[in-house]
């Protein structure tokens, strides 16, 4: 098995960026759940955002998307 960091560069590096890899960053990740087969939503909790996480397009978007 084979674990890496998919975003963010370590414990005391703090973002709020959206985007693809590897600029997006998130600041305290209290929560994980699959959103669909294909997304993740992330509490990013210091932010007081929903984040939804695409691994296969490898983006970070928040919810409700911004458009």
């Amino acid at each position: 098995m084979q674990v890496a960091t998919l975003i963010g560069e370590g414990l005391f590096t703090f973002g709020d960026r959206d985007g693809p890899f590897p600029v997006a960053g998130l600041q305290h990740v209290l929560g994980i759940a699959p959103w669909r087969p294909d997304l993740l939503a992330i509490a990013d909790t210091y932010n007081h955002r929903i984040m939804r996480y695409d691994p296969e397009a490898r983006t970070l978007e928040p919810w409700p998307l911004r458009r």
